[in-house]
C-alpha cells in the first residue's frame, strides 16, 4: 500500500469514530477456520497410573487433564470420561492405549459413548500379540460421533484371553483420549 490509501483509510475510520485499534480487536475476534462459528473446544485426558486388570475389559480410569481450551467438554473424575456440554451436537474423537499382556492373545480397546460395552463403542482397535510379556499400543484414528449434552465419552481396554493385562500410563502420555467440539 502507499501513503495516499493509508490516508484514504484513516480518514474513512475518523468518519466512522472507529479507531484502528477496534479494526484490529474485530479482526482478532474474527471466528477461528473451520470450527463452528469460532468455538474452539478440546480436550486430552489421560491415565495416571498403570492400571491391570484381567478379566475381559474394564473402563481405562482416565483421570488426568494432559491438555484443555475451551468450556465444552470436562474430564468426570467420578466415571473417568470426558463429559460433552451444552450446545455441543458433533465431537471428533482419537485416543491411543498402550498396554503389557503376560501370554499371547487378543487384546485392544474401544472408544465408547455412554456405556462400555462393545455396542457402545465409536472406534475400536485390536492387536494380536504372539509372545508373553509382550507391550503394545493400540491407536484409535479420528472419528465423527453425534453427541448430545451429558453424553460421557470412554476409553476401554480388552483381553479376550484371561491373562494379566497392564494398561500403561506414563503420566497420561501413552494411554489418552482427545476430545474436540466441531458442532
Amino acid at each position: 500500500m502507499n501513503k495516499e490509501t493509508l490516508q484514504e483509510y484513516n480518514t474513512r475510520l475518523s468518519e466512522n469514530n472507529t479507531s484502528l485499534d477496534d479494526v484490529l480487536t474485530a479482526i482478532n475476534n474474527l471466528p477461528e477456520k473451520g470450527t463452528g462459528g469460532g468455538r474452539r473446544s478440546i480436550i486430552t485426558v489421560g491415565l495416571s497410573s498403570d492400571t491391570t486388570y484381567s478379566t475381559s475389559g474394564i473402563v481405562v480410569p482416565l483421570t488426568k487433564i494432559l491438555s484443555e481450551k475451551g468450556n465444552e467438554l470436562s474430564l468426570d473424575t467420578t466415571t473417568g470420561a470426558v463429559k460433552i456440554g451444552a450446545g455441543v451436537s458433533k465431537i471428533l474423537v482419537s485416543g491411543t492405549i498402550t498396554q503389557e499382556a503376560t501370554g499371547a492373545g487378543l487384546y485392544g480397546g474401544n472408544i465408547n459413548k455412554n456405556a462400555t460395552n462393545l455396542a457402545s463403542a465409536v472406534n475400536i482397535g485390536f492387536n494380536y500379540v504372539t509372545i508373553s510379556n509382550q507391550m503394545f499400543k493400540t491407536t484409535f484414528h479420528p472419528v465423527l460421533v453425534d453427541v448430545a449434552e451429558g453424553d460421557l465419552i470412554y476409553l476401554s481396554a480388552y483381553t479376550h484371553t484371561p491373562t494379566t493385562v497392564t494398561v500403561k500410563a506414563y503420566d497420561g502420555r501413552s494411554t489418552n483420549i482427545t476430545v474436540e467440539v466441531v458442532e
